[in-house]
């Protein structure tokens, strides 16, 4: 009796563990063979998992104050009629910031979470895009795992309201990926052909220069469908993406709406085109350092290089690289007419296809050593391929850190303040004077933001203690005056500025 008691409790675990063998040897099989995304993903999320202790930017600040300012209904109708205060429209990832502001507040954490997982996500998808359309897993675990590093992503990744810029860019490959599964079909798989209209609509809407991925999108259509190719069924799967992005050129060029125009002053069409492609594209070869506003001559032969090479690559093909050269210069127009400023990115969706491009130049003599030896080349390889990522991660973890440090001034002020004053009542200013925060440029939007994503309808203002005192002689009752003093902030006591003290009210409690 002994005997048949414990032999049905392991007869039965034996079943078990027979019937869940299968699923699990597939889930070991899908993981080794696809370990170099989850390599690459891995190095993406360990690369940035120190950014997720920084704070709100000046930038991030402006859109949170704007929704803490407003009912959702008057703050959508601005974002969507060009109303509101940022510079674009992107009605989606509003309501994405909206969310998360719904839900965590001013919990930065959370924010950070949000963009390190698209970016995780576009690891892992250009992997799988990479390597379907280059025919080599190992090819698109390189690709990926460098984009994963790449150096742009400190002004991207770790800055709060870049993510219009990840979302597309994940979107982007979403489209591109879905229309090679339609293409490769020979057209017969319609719901992949949807899903790259409706992920390319979706781009429209996070991030509006992104429309210019159009071409790049049909053009994947039209190298790798079976041959002879229709040109019938081309112009048929490029129709909607030409809708949307002539669509929105022509609404671009006929709006008087200076929410997406910059001024001609900052942004127009010009030589400094030119100077501005270069830039990037040796950007893109060698991402150290802070991206320079004047091109000198190593960018101009970089930039150059890249150009001449790109068209080459065209001529000659294979088509993944052609796609990759299109596409890598494609992505960096919309930034070129910026006339006073460069940031890295603005590389960010180009990083992808330079990297698929640099591979594909690689890959002939990848084929040429390991033809010759096999171990030497695989070595030479993994080797080649840590030092680049080493470098790449190399760079993105010390500009973290610069981009960390200026948060530092933001924390300090919203958690003073809060601490100071709990609450205010409606339409007070709040001026604190001699701190860090004193720029002239950020008491335009940046400072304001800080009293209206704290107290709904109040600002703040930052001056220089005798500047207050010359253009302030007294105050009004809804103004608040503190002074920053030993590391912290404080009211200024009795006498200390030539201003009534009893006109400074007090904490509310």
């Amino acid at each position: 009796m002994t005997t048949q008691v414990i032999a049905i409790p392991r007869a039965r675990a034996e079943t078990e563990r027979a019937a869940a063998a299968p699923w699990a040897l597939r889930l070991w099989a899908f993981l080794w063979r696809h370990w170099g995304a989850l390599a690459a993903m891995a190095l993406a999320i360990g690369i940035h998992v120190p950014t997720l202790g920084y704070y709100f930017g000046g930038d991030d600040l402006v859109v949170m104050g704007d929704i803490a300012a407003k009912p959702f209904g008057p703050w959508f109708a601005d974002v969507f009629f060009l109303r509101d205060v940022t510079p674009n429209w992107r009605p989606l990832t509003h309501l994405i910031y909206w969310s998360e502001f719904q839900v965590f507040g001013l919990n930065a954490l959370a924010f950070r979470l949000v963009n390190l997982g698209v970016h995780t996500a576009s690891v892992g998808l250009l992997y799988a895009f990479a390597g379907r359309v280059s025919g080599r897993r190992g090819a698109g675990a390189f690709v990926a795992a460098g984009f994963a590093a790449f150096g742009a992503h400190f002004d991207t990744v770790s800055y709060i309201t870049a993510l219009p810029h990840l979302l597309a860019t994940f979107l982007v490959i979403a489209s591109m990926f879905m229309m090679f599964g339609y293409a490769r079909s020979g057209g017969t798989r319609h719901e992949l052909y949807a899903g790259s209209v409706a992920a390319f609509i979706m781009v429209l809407l996070v991030n509006e220069g992104s429309v210019i991925f159009a071409p790049a999108v049909a053009l994947v259509y039209v190298l790798f469908a079976p041959r002879p190719l229709s040109l019938a069924r081309a112009a048929a799967a490029a129709l909607p993406f030409a809708i949307i992005f002539w669509g929105f050129f022509a609404f671009y060029q006929t709006c008087e709406c200076e929410n997406i125009k910059v001024s001609t002053r900052d942004m127009d069409w010009g030589p400094h085109q030119f100077r501005n492609l270069w830039l990037y594209l040796s950007w893109l070869v060698l991402p150290t350092g802070t991206l320079d506003y004047q091109a000198h001559p190593m960018h101009w032969i970089m930039g150059s290089v890249v150009l001449v090479v790109a068209a080459a690559a065209f001529v000659r093909g294979p088509n993944w690289l052609r796609l990759a050269a299109v596409t890598m210069v494609l992505a960096l127009l919309p930034f070129t007419p910026v006339k006073v400023w460069t940031a890295p990115r603005y590389t960010y969706a180009s990083a992808p296809f330079f990297l698929m491009f640099a591979v594909a130049l690689l890959l002939p003599l990848w084929e040429r050593a390991y033809a010759l030896w096999k171990p030497g080349a695989v070595l030479a390889a993994l080797l080649f391929s840590a030092s680049l990522m080493s470098f790449y991660g190399h760079q993105t973890y010390v500009h973290n850190g610069i981009v960390g440090r200026m948060t530092r001034p933001w924390e300090f002020a919203v958690t003073e303040l809060r601490s100071i004053y709990p609450e205010v009542p409606p339409g007070t200013t709040i001026y604190v004077l001699d701190g860090p925060w004193s720029d002239p440029l950020w008491q335009l939007y940046w400072m304001p933001s800080v009293g209206r994503v704290l107290y709904g309808d109040a600002r703040v203002l930052a001056m220089d203690g005798p500047d207050f005192v010359e253009t302030h002689p007294e105050l009004l009752p809804n103004e608040i005056v503190l002074m920053y003093r030993g590391g912290e902030l404080r009211r200024p006591y009795p006498g200390e500025l030539p201003i009534q003290p009893a006109l400074f009210p007090e904490v509310i409690q």
